[in-house]
């Protein structure tokens, strides 16, 4: 929940810079998105009345903003905000203290209420990048010698892939398993040699050395690590230098 804190930051610069507090101007009671908005994937056939269920689409989540201007403003003052807010690609946003962070950019008609004494509020409608609102930014880093099991704690209810930075220690394999993970199988590189650096982004499912870029594809299965709901107990099989990279998801 978010209604009830002051200050903010979005696009890497505090709400305080700009003399501006996050505010309610309605009945006294928060109002808030619960969750984010979906429509049923449905087909209906000629001569039934039940259409046939297909699933759920999630709609990005919408967050309507109102930003006190605590300080009377100026010409100079709007064109810092205007420059701050107008942005062109999805921004973190979070609210202080910091809890989750929203990738989000203002759509539709933005507004200034204010009362002809350069005295008011803006007036935003953010649209986010995806249903979801996340942690911040969590790295572990560990040394393994042979094996160890490392725990990682996933406390998002939406499965997720860490960003993975390997930096191997001696020539040989690296295997990865999520004993957590019981529909999971185990993301092996072969072959690997000391020293190099492997970085692996299972999300959008790529593999990159630093001494032979891409061509590590073909020392991969390609089944990329999971984290799940919970603890989970990470098996790293290989002497290396290991970094986990990973955002909690929530509803």
């Amino acid at each position: 929940m978010f209604r009830e804190k002051m200050y903010f930051m979005y696009n890497g610069r505090r709400s305080t810079d700009f003399g501006i507090v996050n505010c309610s101007v309605d009945d006294g009671l928060f109002r808030e998105e619960f969750l984010s908005s979906r429509s049923i994937n449905e087909t209906s056939v000629a001569g039934i009345d039940i259409p046939h269920f297909e699933g759920v689409k999630r709609e990005p989540r919408q967050l309507k903003l109102r930003f006190w201007m605590s300080e009377s403003w100026d010409e100079k003052k709007i064109s810092e905000i205007v420059d701050w807010l107008d942005v062109d690609y999805y921004q973190p946003l979070s609210f202080m203290p910091e809890d989750y962070v929203y990738y989000c950019l203002p759509v539709d008609v933005t507004e200034i209420v204010h009362n002809g004494l350069k005295e008011g509020y803006l007036e935003l409608n953010m649209r986010c990048d995806s249903p979801y609102k996340y942690s911040p930014i969590t790295s572990l880093h560990q040394i393994v010698d042979d094996y160890k099991t490392i725990e990682i704690r996933n406390t998002g209810r939406i499965k997720i892939t860490p960003e993975i930075t390997i930096v191997k220690k001696g020539n040989g394999d690296i295997t990865l398993s999520n004993l957590s993970n019981f529909n999971g199988k185990p993301l092996t590189i072969t072959n690997l040699e000391d020293g190099e650096k492997i970085m692996i982004d299972g999300e959008y499912e790529t593999i990159q050395s630093d001494k032979y870029g891409n061509s590590r594809y073909k020392n991969c299965n390609e089944e990329y690590l999971w984290l799940v709901y919970g603890i989970n107990r990470v098996k790293v099989e290989g002497g290396c230098h290991i970094t986990f990279t990973y955002q909690c998801t929530h509803n």
